[in-house]
């Protein structure tokens, strides 16, 4: 069995966790070009990523910064 990230209360995180959608290089990828374009809407395009999940991404809300 391979071990993944944990979170600080023992849960899988990142592209471990059961119900994950984006492989956590995307999740890098789109933090590095949000920096680059500042704009969720350009990101997601890049990517072929909804612009909803890049914001998500780059605040924090659903994948957090490691």
């Amino acid at each position: 069995m391979s071990r993944g990230r944990r979170s600080h209360t023992g849960h899988r995180v990142g592209e471990w966790h059961g119900r994950a959608k984006w492989p956590d290089a995307t999740v890098r990828q789109a933090r590095e070009l949000y920096g680059e374009l500042r704009s969720y809407e350009k990101v997601g395009m890049v990517l072929g990523v909804p612009w909803r999940t890049v914001a998500d991404w780059v605040r924090g809300d659903t994948r957090w910064a490691s």
